[in-house]
């Protein structure tokens, strides 16, 4: 599986790096549902990742949310140094 930048770069429109991040975070939610905690992070940082990417080049008001929801499951030691400001 491709990080975050790599796949925010990979599909360029920010409406796309959107739907592919939301498309992660729905996949973390059926991860934990069956309690796969592992993949349910894994999907939940890379959701966080696209989110950020895509508001880092065309912000939108639903980006903020997005990120608070999933930045709340993701350990602080998880988050990649580019992203903590």
């Amino acid at each position: 599986m491709l990080d975050g930048p790599t796949l925010a770069r990979m599909l360029g429109d920010p409406a796309k790096i959107r739907a592919a991040a939301e498309l992660l975070a729905e996949e973390a939610r059926l991860h934990t549902a069956k309690r796969d905690l592992v993949h349910a992070m894994q999907c939940s940082k890379r959701a966080f990742e696209l989110f950020l990417e895509a508001r880092a080049i065309d912000p939108q008001a639903s980006d903020d949310a997005a990120i608070f929801e999933l930045g709340r499951v993701i350990p602080p030691n998880e988050i990649d140094p580019r992203y903590k400001r």
